[in-house]
Order: C-alpha cells, then sequence, then structure tokens
C-alpha cells in the first residue's frame, strides 16, 4: 500500500457521494474531510484482513475491491464487491471491532481513507455527528442482514471484440441508454498523445460515472490496459462466427486478468443465438441475448448492466398459474417490460413460455391450445413410479419450448424443481427448456421424476414454490416482483371421515369425485413447501385465485382476467413505479 497526494475537492466528492456523512455539513464536514488522506493499493493486494483491528475506514476514489470471509474449512467465500464512491471498513471503526472480512483489491484501487484516531477526536469534539452517523450503519447493516449485497455499479467497461458485428456501435449504443450517468466511450486512438495511459483513464474515471473501453481485436498494449482497469469485461459476440478463443482470451497475460475480473458474454444473433457453444470453456457470470436492430433488447441488455432490470418471479399453483399471464400482460400494457424469469412449478411453465414468445397472449394462447388437444385419460400409466407417463406432459412442453435451450432465449430465464437425491432446490440455468419446466412441474407421484446428471428432480414447489431468495440472489440489483398464486383455501375434506377407510369405487362413479381427490392432495403437497421471505421481493402481487381449483383448466381464461386485474392494482396503487 502506498500513500498519494489529495485534492480536498476530490475528497469532499467522493465523501458526498458515498452517502455515510449525508447528514454533516458545515465546520464539522470541512472538518472531517481534511482528516482524510490518500492510500493506493495494487492488484491483488490487501487492504485489511479479517480478525485485525480496524485502525482506518475507507472510501472508494476509483478502482474495485473483493471482501471474502473464511468459511468453516478455511476456505475464502467471496461476500461482495465495493466500487466507485463506496465506503468500506466502517462497521469496525465505529463498534471498535475486529475486521469482519478480507478485502483485496480486484484491480489498482485508490482510497481516500479516515484514521480510527481521528474520527475518534472527530466524535469527542463534535457528539452531534455520531447519532445520524450510528443510524446511517445501522440502516445499511439492516440492509446487509435481510438482502444479498449488491454489487457496485461498474466504472469501468471493457468490450472485446469476438465477432464481426461493430463493438464501438455497441459501446455508443449502450452509452445512449445510460442515460442518468456520465459516460464516455474510448478506443485506441483516443489514447494517441497521452504520456501516462494510465493516468489518463484514472483522471477520466474520476470525473465520470462509467467509462466503456473497447479493446482491440488482439492482445496489444491498448487492451491490455483495458483489462487492468475493468471492473467488467463484455465479449461481444455474434452468430456468425465460430465459439473458438480469441486471441485475447488465448493470451497468457490477458487470460490471467480475465480470471480475475468479471467476464459477461453479449450475444448479438439475428434468427437464433448460438450461445450454447460460447458458453462452452468458458468461465461467465452472465450472458446476453441481443437480436440485431432490437431496441428492445439494448435497452434490457443496458438496464442489466447498471442494476435497473426487472425480474418476474412467479411461483407455484397448479392451474392458477394462468394468472401469471395475466399480470405480466398488465404490466407490459404500462410500459414496464420484464429483464429476468424466475419460475417455480406452473411459474416455470408461464415463465418459460414468456421468455420464449414475450408476448403473454400469444403464449397464453398456445399454451390453451395444447391443453385442448391433450388427452389426459390416455396417459394413465401403472402407479409404479407416477399415475401418468408423462409422456403427453412432455410432447406438450417439448412442443411449447420449440427445441430452444435455456440460453438462448431472448429473456433470462430459471426454473427451480427440487432434487431428490440432495432435498435441495435445483436451479435450471442452462439446458433444453422443456426439460427444465418438465422438471420443476413434476408433482410427485403424479407424473414421473426427470433423472438429470445424476439428480432426480421433481416439481420445485416441494422447495422453494415462489422462488424469492433464489431470484435475489440471481439478480442482486434487479426489482423483484413476485406474483403469489397459491390459495390455502383450495381443499376440503368431501368424502372423508374420521375413520381413515375411502371407497375408491364410490369415487370413480359419476359424480363422485369431489373434494379430497388423490390428485388434488398430490399437487396441494407441491404448495405446502418453503415460501422465501416477501421481504426479499420489491413488490408481491396476490391475484384473487380463491375458488380456482389446481386443476381447473376450463377456467383458465377467468383466471388470467384476475391475473391481469391485480396488475392493474398494483400499478393504479404506484406499488411499481
Amino acid at each position: 500500500m502506498e500513500e498519494f497526494v489529495i485534492d480536498v475537492a476530490d475528497v469532499a466528492r467522493a465523501v458526498e457521494a458515498c452517502g455515510m456523512f449525508s447528514s454533516l455539513s458545515g465546520d464539522v464536514l470541512d472538518e472531517l474531510i481534511g482528516a482524510f488522506d490518500g492510500v493506493r493499493v495494487k492488484t491483488g493486494e490487501v487492504l485489511m484482513h479479517e480478525g485485525e483491528a480496524a485502525d482506518s475506514l475507507f472510501v472508494v476514489r476509483h478502482g474495485r475491491l473483493r471482501a471474502m470471509v473464511a468459511n468453516a474449512a478455511g476456505d475464502d467465500v467471496v461476500v461482495g464487491e465495493i466500487g466507485k464512491n463506496e465506503v468500506v471498513g466502517e462497521m469496525a471503526v465505529i463498534t471498535d471491532q475486529d475486521r469482519s472480512a478480507t478485502v483485496r483489491a480486484m484491480r489498482d484501487t485508490d482510497l481516500f481513507r479516515l484514521p480510527a484516531p481521528a474520527f475518534g477526536r472527530l466524535i469527542q469534539r463534535h457528539p452531534e455527528m455520531l447519532r445520524p452517523f450510528a443510524s446511517v450503519v445501522v440502516h445499511r447493516l439492516r440492509n446487509a442482514m435481510t438482502r444479498p449485497t449488491r454489487p457496485a455499479l461498474p466504472a469501468t467497461i471493457v468490450l472485446i471484440p469476438a465477432g464481426e458485428d461493430d463493438c464501438v456501435r455497441l459501446a455508443h449504443q449502450l452509452a445512449e441508454l445510460f442515460a442518468e450517468y456520465s459516460c464516455r466511450v474510448l478506443q485506441a486512438v483516443d489514447a494517441a498523445g497521452q504520456t501516462n495511459l494510465a493516468a489518463w483513464l484514472l483522471d477520466i474515471e474520476n470525473e465520470i460515472d462509467i467509462s466503456l473501453l473497447v479493446a482491440d481485436r488482439e492482445p496489444t498494449d491498448w487492451t491490455r490496459l483495458c483489462l487492468r482497469h475493468a471492473d467488467r469485461v463484455l465479449l461481444v459476440a455474434d452468430d456468425r462466427t465460430p465459439p473458438g478463443l480469441t486471441p485475447i482470451e488465448n493470451d497468457t497475460a490477458c487470460r490471467a486478468r480475465l480470471d480475475e475480473v468479471p467476464l459477461e458474454l453479449v450475444m448479438s444473433y439475428g434468427n437464433t443465438p448460438r450461445t450454447s457453444g460460447w458458453l462452452r470453456n468458458r468461465t461467465l457470470e452472465a450472458h446476453y441475448n441481443v437480436r440485431r436492430s432490437s431496441s428492445a433488447d439494448l435497452a434490457r441488455l443496458a438496464r442489466r448492466i447498471t442494476g435497473s432490470s426487472t425480474v418476474a418471479v412467479l411461483g407455484g399453483g397448479g392451474a392458477r398459474g394462468f394468472a401469471h399471464f395475466g399480470v405480466v400482460r398488465a404490466l407490459r400494457e404500462a410500459g414496464i417490460e420484464i429483464d429476468g424469469i424466475v419460475g417455480t412449478s406452473a411459474g416455470a411453465v408461464v415463465g418459460g413460455l414468456l421468455a420464449r414468445i414475450e408476448d403473454p397472449l400469444e403464449a397464453q394462447r398456445q399454451t390453451l391450445e395444447w391443453f385442448d388437444r391433450a388427452r389426459w385419460r390416455r396417459d394413465f400409466n401403472p402407479p409404479l413410479v407416477s399415475f401418468m407417463s408423462g409422456r403427453i406432459m412432455t410432447a406438450g412442453l417439448e412442443e411449447l419450448a420449440n427445441g430452444l435451450d435455456i440460453e438462448d432465449l431472448p429473456i433470462d430465464f430459471a426454473a427451480v424443481s427440487c432434487d431428490l437425491v440432495g432435498a435441495t432446490p435445483y436451479i435450471h440455468e442452462r439446458g433444453p427448456l422443456w426439460q427444465a419446466i418438465r422438471s420443476s412441474a413434476s408433482v410427485p407421484g403424479l407424473f414421473p421424476p426427470l433423472a438429470i446428471d445424476g439428480h432426480l428432480l421433481v416439481d420445485g414447489g416441494l422447495v422453494a414454490n415462489l422462488p424469492i431468495e433464489i431470484a435475489r440472489v440471481r439478480h442482486p440489483n434487479a426489482r423483484l416482483i413476485a406474483v403469489d398464486v397459491g390459495d390455502p383455501t383450495d381443499i376440503d375434506v368431501g368424502g372423508l371421515d374420521g375413520s381413515g377407510i375411502v371407497n375408491g369405487w364410490q369415487r370413480l362413479r359419476p359424480g363422485g369425485d369431489s373434494g379430497a381427490s388423490l390428485g388434488r392432495l398430490m399437487m396441494r403437497l407441491t404448495e405446502l413447501g418453503r415460501h422465501d421471505s416477501n421481504e426479499l421481493a420489491d413488490v408481491l402481487i396476490s391475484p384473487d385465485v380463491r375458488g380456482f381449483g389446481l386443476i381447473d383448466t376450463k377456467s383458465a381464461t377467468q383466471i388470467s382476467q384476475r391475473g391481469y386485474e391485480a396488475g392493474l392494482r398494483a400499478i393504479e396503487a404506484g406499488d411499481i413505479g
């Protein structure tokens, strides 16, 4: 760690932007700013170690840090990242406790340091500053306990050209979409005449919110410089280019740097993306499919990069899942685009179709058409594993999925099923779309489970019927709109008494099917799985689906309308801005 000379005005901007000291003003704020000094940590260098005494708190001027804690096995586990204008180390200083995490520089990082003794002297002279400061810290601690850590806005994004499409043009399109941020696009030609390129880039980064650096196609000095300053790297590919490793990925020095920063794929395509091939032999944080000349896809990409996307979390509920179509229709009519979907059971079926088709009315039409054609009685099976063979369900879902893999969908999608082997949630993020939604909606005993890569998968409602926590981990910065279509009044005790004896032949007679039938019992069990904390959702919509049964597909249009009305109410109430 080395020190550097600070600019007081520079410190003032960072202190204001971090929000930690927003309650201070006048002489107290000036005295606080004057107590900071500047320190610089190189890539890979440790700023603080878990368990050591806290001697300072820091505000990041520019750069990026990664916080890690040791687990029971002694291995480091990443718990968060800290970027430009964020505070690190404040909790240990204000509570006079040891460091709770090890913090290491992901890239060269400049910080403004406030030594603990200087902070203590300020508190002694101005005790009035402690209460508002403590309030901010408590608020941040409460958020940290209830929500996963949200990554900081990437200050420097590097675009690596890996296809035929114009990478520079894409960078300028993104810059226009980052309207609320100050942004610049830089190429090697812009650096001509600069004697100290690293200092030049850092000065630019300090003046604006986001720098978009377009690397060369080869591992040139400019490319290596870009990667050293990168908070995030976008590999910009297209469906016309073979998915082999690029010259930059094959370069030893560049490869080492790519292993240190989040690497994401942007796949530009015409008809069908060929994303699967590009995902092989690469470790990627995320991927985005962008149709050429699609302004909607570009806007979705921009929202996901800046953490302003909207993700729908769709719960299980059998036929009541048709309400999901209605909710999404109301959102789209209000101009609210869905950038990602996480679904369980019926929510996975609906979500998978919406991720492929996007238009909720068309997706609903195709689903109803399939249900009308299906002849479920022909699928009855000797009940050795399940009452249904699963052939009709599998064939129908294969048709609705249209042969697509999850990674080729225009909208990010994940389905949740239950792994009977590990008794844990299994998250489908890649592979055949039909297989993911077939697994997530396989009611145990009613449909046979799917065996995939050593996992035995059944209905996800058993472990996460409304998968809000899973969605929050996958999309930490997104606005989550959760839709709950459960109904605790769906089942009754018709046909049952205290003896525990049922005359099955009587139930087979006309009019004898009422109340707690075997199919309803098995489907109801999937609704009783663990529900995640609703607090992790930004918006919770609960359509009025009482009175509609789990297998009441004949009322699908009415159920969808209930979802539409619930979506409208949420929008009109201002729950969704």
